[in-house]
């Protein structure tokens, strides 16, 4: 009898080892709440309870570009073997990068300021300046922007300038004095800084820088295209 007893025993130890070990987790398997994602927004629907297959999209903040799955899922834990309640969360390689404008800016006959290069991110603007005898049109600035179309699915921007352009100062008159003659080289359209020397006809005397130059027109502050010719002072009197 006690031998009965005893073999009854380590039989019902043995098929408890066995049921044990093979037994599952027979409720839900939910996600806790999603970590967030770097630079980036998860949509509605994804929670701490979530369930098991639960999916959400995952949308990059303004001036990142998306790419991987652009989802997350609730999944079950590799090699959990549904042995326990708790999911994670699968992001499917997604990634919020920045976008950057991988050029250095530059424009004809003009300065970018500052604070604009090769890997500005977007939205860096920089101010345009002109060189001396260039005058300045459109927005004067220079701004890294997303590119037209790409709706934020490449890292890539460009520089957007505004229209702005850097356009050569001219004398656009020929110059002339009284009772003189202007040497050669200066007429319409001569650029800014351009000078010829005064003479004087004959039985008259000059007074003055005895040169005319092509300046800025005062006042204009390099804002339009046109200049004066200046004369120095310049005249020619009769003996």
């Amino acid at each position: 009898m006690m031998f009965m007893l005893l073999f009854l025993l380590k039989l019902a130890f043995v098929i408890f080892t066995l049921l044990s070990t093979h037994v599952s987790f027979s409720g839900a398997i939910t996600c806790d709440t999603p970590p967030n994602v770097s630079n980036g927004t998860i949509g509605d629907g994804c929670y701490s309870g979530s369930p098991l297959n639960a999916t959400c999209t995952v949308t990059c903040n303004n001036g990142y570009c998306i790419s991987g799955d652009e989802e997350v899922t609730c999944v079950d834990k590799p090699g959990s073997d549904d042995t326990n309640s708790k999911g994670e969360w699968n992001y499917g390689d997604t990634t919020c990068t920045a976008i950057t404008c991988d050029t250095s800016p530059s424009v004809a006959n003009g300065i970018i300021g500052d604070g604009c290069d090769s890997g500005s991110s977007l939205h860096a603007a920089c101010p345009i300046t002109c060189n001396n005898g260039y005058y300045i049109t459109g927005v004067e600035e220079v701004t890294c922007v997303d590119t037209p179309g790409s709706d934020d699915t490449n890292r890539v921007g460009e520089w957007d300038y505004g229209g702005t352009t850097c356009t050569a100062i001219t004398c656009d008159t020929s110059p002339s004095i009284a009772d003189g003659i202007i040497g050669d080289g200066c007429d319409s359209g001569s650029s800014l800084d351009a000078a010829c020397p005064i003479t004087c006809n004959n039985g008259y005397y000059s007074t003055g820088v005895e040169e005319v130059t092509c300046v800025d027109t005062p006042g204009s502050n390099d804002t339009n295209s046109v200049g004066e010719w200046d004369y120095g002072g310049t005249t020619c009197t009769g003996n």
